[in-house]
């Protein structure tokens, strides 16, 4: 093949690499970038729950503690993408594509379970509630637990302030029917209806699953759309280690071309019949490895 025709290829193929490496590059800014709203998102998510974590079981954690790990597993394999970049590694690339593919499915699999145990949630926060309630009066951590909700959430009992009714704090006066003191809207002394001017008429266990149940589609969302970009990266990351493959083997096959050219124009001083004469030519460089 003549080398004229051949002599345009590299720089057709240099320019097409070169535009994947800086999508690269600039794709793993993005990753980074994405690793750290990740574990944003998962702590802000962790926060919430740890608010209500006495309504919720462990299982519930999974989802966010999980992402908040693919955050800083992110953060790795960026830097891991940007020096396979850099270095034109084939090997380095395609183990960044393999882990991106890895990131994929972990964001992939919190994003499912999210969604799965949002629709056992509500039988989850009222057995918990239900069962807590009755502890009001024994157990001050609850006490405190269902003051802060009452008065932050501007509610009372689960389903309207009747549920009080038989579980309250115990008082010198039994027929008189009470009520935590987080459930007056205007604040008085004591726990006696008779102190409050207005009482929370909302029940919270309605508000308590809306703030878990957004919390958890926000954080289902939040994986499935950054499961998306990994996959790009995926994509991005291939085609770079295809044309970096590609142009080493052209590569090789020009030195090849070359060397063959020198071997069959070769002759001695002195001679001109070329096939008596078995030249032995020695051509150093170094062959680009593929990590």
């Amino acid at each position: 093949m003549d080398s004229k025709t051949m002599a345009p290829q590299p720089v057709d193929l240099n320019k097409g690499m070169r535009c994947i490496k800086y999508l690269l590059f600039s794709f793993n800014f993005m990753f980074m970038l994405t690793g750290i709203l990740i574990i944003a998102i998962g702590t802000t998510i962790l926060a919430i729950y740890q608010k209500y974590d006495q309504f919720l079981e462990d299982k519930f954690y999974s989802p966010a503690t999980l992402l908040i790990v693919v955050g800083v597993i992110i953060g790795l394999v960026a830097f891991f993408g940007c020096c396979g970049a850099a270095k034109e590694s084939t090997c380095m690339i395609m183990v960044f594509s393999v882990f991106l593919g890895i990131i994929f499915i972990l964001e992939i699999s919190a994003g499912i379970a999210a969604y799965v145990m949002q629709d056992g949630l509500r039988d989850v926060l009222e057995g918990r509630m239900r069962t807590m309630m009755s502890q009001y009066s024994t157990d001050s951590q609850v006490a405190e637990t269902f003051d802060f909700i009452q008065q932050r959430l501007q509610c009372c009992g689960l389903e309207s302030l009747t549920d009080w009714e038989g579980v309250t704090v115990e008082d010198e006066e039994p027929d008189y029917t009470q009520l935590p003191s987080s459930c007056c809207a205007q604040y008085g002394t004591g726990n006696q209806t008779g102190s409050c001017k207005l009482l929370y008429g909302n029940g919270c266990l309605a508000r308590v699953e809306f703030i878990l149940s957004e919390s958890t589609v926000m954080l289902a969302s939040a994986a499935f759309t950054l499961a998306l970009l990994q996959l790009l990266g995926v994509v991005f990351a291939c085609s770079l280690g295809r044309s970096i493959r590609y142009q080493k083997t052209w590569r090789e096959r020009r030195r090849w071309e070359l060397r063959e050219r020198l071997v069959n124009s070769y002759t001695p001083i002195g001679q001109t019949d070329p096939k008596t004469t078995y030249p032995v030519i020695f051509m150093s460089g170094s062959k680009e490895a593929d990590c």
